[in-house]
Parts: C-alpha cells; structure tokens; sequence
C-alpha cells in the first residue's frame, strides 16, 4: 500500500476510535516505514478495517501486522510429502503396494505413534518432517535477513 492509502487507512482507524487521544502524524510516520503495511494491498487493508473496527480501543501497529497476516492464505508445502500426503501431519498410515497379488493392489499399513495422558494410551498424529525442515530453514533465512 502506498503511504497516501496508509494516511487514509490511519484515518480510518481514528473515525473508528473517536474517543482515543492518538498522535496521528506520530502514528502515521511510524507506519509509513513498515514493511507489512506496505506490501498489503489495498483489499486486504479494507477486509482488516472489518476486524479491527471490533475492538474497543485503536489498534497497535503489531495489532494491525497481525491482522494483516492472518488475511494471508496459508503457505503451502513446496513439494507433496508421501508421509503427510501435504496436511503436515503424519499419524503413521502408509499405502505399500502388494506385489505378491497378480493385479495392483494396496495395502495400509498403521505405524501408529501413541501418546499417554492421565493414564491412557492415545494414538497420536505428529508433526511431519517435511514441516520440520520447511522451519528450519525459514529460520535460517529469518536468521539471514537481520544481517
């Protein structure tokens, strides 16, 4: 968004919130500078106007970030994981072909994971491993970018 649609935005969000004493040429040179409002688009500021018209006071701007983001549509895995079949979860079902049976023919196999709780067994999904790497290296990046 550019810094004339962020003013608008700011301004927005004190119509909203008459009754707050905000700094509105502070707020607005503080937000001009920030990455998340200035790759939002225009739609995604209007669809958050909605969300943070909800609350009672003006919004922070990492209360205003945070809406943004959770406007973002889920990041999807960059390759399809045989484990997880791409939900990120692995309950430990697999799919192996016989290859004794004269046809095509699968069988599933259950590793289950179980996890105990005030006593009882519970079968459990965990977190698959592609997720694990996907992190670690977006943390390696996140890392990166601070330098």
């Amino acid at each position: 968004m550019k810094p004339e649609k962020i003013d608008k935005f700011i301004d927005r969000l004190c119509g909203l919130f008459p009754k707050d004493n905000v700094a509105r040429n502070t707020v607005k040179n503080a937000w001009h500078s920030d990455k998340v409002l200035l790759e939002a688009s225009y739609e995604d500021c209007a669809k958050a106007l909605q969300i943070l018209e909800k609350d009672k006071y003006f919004p922070t701007l990492n209360r205003v970030k945070e809406v943004i983001r959770g406007l973002a549509p889920a990041k999807q895995h960059s390759m399809y994981c045989h484990k997880c079949e791409g939900s990120g979860w692995d309950t430990g079902m697999r799919m192996k072909r016989d290859w004794r049976a004269d046809e095509e023919t699968w069988i599933i196999e259950r590793h289950s994971y179980e996890t105990e709780f005030m006593g009882h067994i519970y079968s459990a999904a965990i977190q698959c491993s592609c997720i694990k790497q996907e992190i670690e290296n977006d943390e390696e990046t996140m890392a990166m970018s601070y330098l």
